[in-house]
């Protein structure tokens, strides 16, 4: 279990990005954003996996629909 004493709660570390009398209670605030942050480069060879495996089960799909499939 741990000691309710070291867990951080909003507002408790003096230079986080909104102040520490910021609790994130404003409608549509979001304490996690890192808007001054750019994204990243896109990692083609994984969205490439993912088409690539998608395509794949498809294609098994149709392959168990078709050998099922009276005559």
């Amino acid at each position: 279990m741990t000691d309710e004493h070291t867990l951080q709660h909003p507002g408790d570390v003096s230079d986080e990005p909104h102040g520490q009398d910021d609790h994130g209670e404003d409608h549509g605030h979001d304490d996690n954003a890192h808007g001054s942050q750019p994204l990243g480069p896109i990692d083609t060879q994984a969205w490439g996996a993912l088409v690539l495996g998608i395509g794949l089960g498809l294609a098994v799909a149709v392959c168990i629909a078709f050998s099922t499939s009276g005559p």
